[in-house]
């Protein structure tokens, strides 16, 4: 599964200007209004959805829809059909870390931690924990008021990590406590993992600490350790340790070494305008770090640092005034940086910028990178009942934004407010409080 994507940027376009080398449309017809695919309405309304068939390495995609009741519902991205019961879980329940990591889908709400089988039709395998008997009000007591804080799959079991600092490894096959560590109470906390490293970062009392744990180790180890940061803005696993962003530094690190850490040199920093690309194309995390980049939006600039060391490898801008980030994204070699008024990709490695596309007096809803094109969905501020514009862009990964290019187009109806976007391979499928709706996505001509 690609990674999960923010797909809306709802401030008001206070600037956008076409480019030399940004591509645009071609004049043509205004498309009619997109026929759905399919439609599936849900009762009560939607909280959330996500596709998750390919990042649970199955053969047909499915969708996860979360209900505001807490129920669960397993849909098919073909056509939408319910693949099975939904799930009864609690209001407010969340989705896990990225599944790939452990195959396994997991959900999680303030007492139970439930875990799917992403099979041809998905089932629940377990639940750990549960609700207490009758609601009850506890004075400020942490051990009464824990929750989950944080779930992640992992090919070595499932991490589920507590509000009162207790950090589970349950069995992947029955959700047997393995393994239990005591880490503290924590204000906040955040929970990484890869195929043999996984790391929790917690603050308590002030101070900001890291532990990891070795996935490949039988039974896992842990390793804690202080960090001199404070709260960072973005934390990520990288190579053989954790890298940590804030306003103004960079810190590394490393298991099993002191960490260090540099300025970034950027002028404002978020956390949704930063990644770590680990220098291999596959995306994996086993890079050295001297091949992995640190990529940092700095209003409408893109920074590309050398993660080991904070050397500058390049600079790309925009060349919009102003724009507001809504999101930067990797995705194999390439970067996509979301604003509120049109989109940019650069390739990471060289900091080519291959695609600027900026629509005057509209703004980006989402986008998407997927293979050889650019899908983004575009909309006038202010007017939800105007129909959405699709433009499917096509990306040569092989040359420089110079002349304008073709764009295949489709208009999407706004009948209720969206609330996000989901991306397959051939799909666009938009997700409403009571509905979604799939659409065909339109190749290049």
């Amino acid at each position: 599964m690609t990674s999960r994507l923010p797909t809306f940027g709802m401030t008001r376009v206070l600037f956008a200007a076409m480019l030399v080398g940004t591509v645009s449309s071609r004049v043509q017809a205004t498309p009619p209004l997109a026929e759905p695919l399919w439609t599936a309405r849900l009762q009560p309304a939607i909280a959330w959805a996500a596709e998750l068939g390919r990042a649970a390495n199955v053969d047909e995609p499915w969708i996860l829809v979360a209900a505001e009741d807490g129920r669960l519902y397993a849909l098919a991205e073909a056509d939408g059909r319910m693949l099975a019961q939904p799930l009864r879980a609690r209001p407010g329940v969340r989705l896990s870390g990225p599944s790939d990591a452990g195959g396994l889908v997991c959900c999680f709400d303030r007492h139970t931690v439930y875990t799917l089988f992403p099979g041809g039709r998905p089932q629940e395998l377990w639940q750990f924990g549960q609700a207490p008997a009758a609601p009850a009000v506890f004075d400020d007591d942490p051990e009464q008021l824990s929750s989950w804080a944080a779930v992640q799959p992992t090919g070595a079991g499932i991490l589920a990590l507590s509000s009162d600092g207790s950090l589970f490894m349950l069995a992947r096959e029955n959700g047997r406590a393995r393994r239990q560590w005591y880490l503290g109470a924590l204000s906040a906390a955040r929970l990484h993992a890869d195929e043999k490293l996984a790391a929790v970062l917690w603050q308590t009392r002030g101070k900001t600490r890291v532990a990891f744990v070795d996935l490949a180790s039988s039974p896992a180890a842990l390793d804690t350790r202080d960090l001199d940061t404070h709260w960072p803005l973005y934390s990520s696993l990288a190579g053989d340790g954790l890298v940590t962003v804030n306003a103004e530094r960079v810190t590394l690190c490393p298991r099993g070494g002191e960490p260090g850490s540099y300025k970034h040199g950027a002028n404002s920093v978020r956390a949704a305008g930063v990644a770590v690309w680990s220098g291999t194309p596959t995306g994996s995390k086993s890079a050295h770090q001297n091949s992995s980049k640190l990529l940092l939006a700095d209003g409408p600039r893109v920074i590309a640092l050398e993660l080991g060391s904070g050397r500058s490898c390049w600079t790309v801008d925009c060349g919009v005034e102003s724009p507001a980030l809504v999101a930067l994204f990797t995705c194999r070699d390439l970067c996509l940086v979301q604003y509120d008024c049109g989109v940019m990709v650069i390739a990471i490695q060289t900091g080519k910028c291959l695609l600027r596309h900026f629509r005057a007096g509209l703004e980006v809803v989402a986008a998407h990178l997927g293979d050889n094109r650019v899908c983004v969905v575009c909309a006038p501020p202010d007017q939800p009942a105007t129909p959405a514009e699709l433009a499917v862009l096509p990306l040569n990964e092989g040359r420089e934004a110079a002349a304008p290019a073709p764009v295949a187009r489709l208009r999407l109806p706004r009948t209720q407010r969206w609330l996000s976007c989901l991306w397959t391979e051939r799909r666009l499928v938009v997700v409403e409080p009571h509905e979604l709706r799939a659409y065909p996505l339109p190749g290049p001509p």
